[in-house]
């Protein structure tokens, strides 16, 4: 479980998590849930499922193929998924442009800090 810290207005958000790694490759997994529905989870309550709703986004880093002895490695296949609710939509055909574009922002810049993290 990870803390983010937030405004003081704002609703403190908790990320539960889950990672691996092998020689096969790596993930994490994670979801964003607030302060109340983790004290109502953790204090042994009966969550309501509308009221607490787990939308887990996360990657994996898998190889592009498997290195003979003494080979160099080769590249990465990276996997990104996000789970998202957007309650403003008015038909589940039709995703307005400007979530488009926020969507296209999300993905580009996880991609980015994965692929810098990795190249460290």
């Amino acid at each position: 479980i990870v803390g983010v810290e937030a405004e003081p207005e704002m609703i403190m958000i908790f990320h539960l998590q889950e990672c691996y790694t092998d020689s096969t490759g790596s993930y994490i997994v994670y979801a964003p849930i607030d302060i109340m529905a983790m004290n109502m989870i953790l204090g042994g309550g009966n969550p309501d499922p509308d009221r607490v709703q787990i939308l887990a986004s996360g990657f994996a880093v898998l190889p592009d193929r498997p290195t003979a002895h003494g080979e160099e490695t080769g590249g990465s296949i990276l996997t990104v998924s996000f789970k998202i609710i957007d309650f403003n939509l008015a038909a589940l055909e039709y995703l307005p442009p400007n979530s488009v574009l926020t969507l296209y922002k999300l993905i580009t810049e996880t991609v980015t800090m994965i692929v810098d993290a990795l190249l460290l």
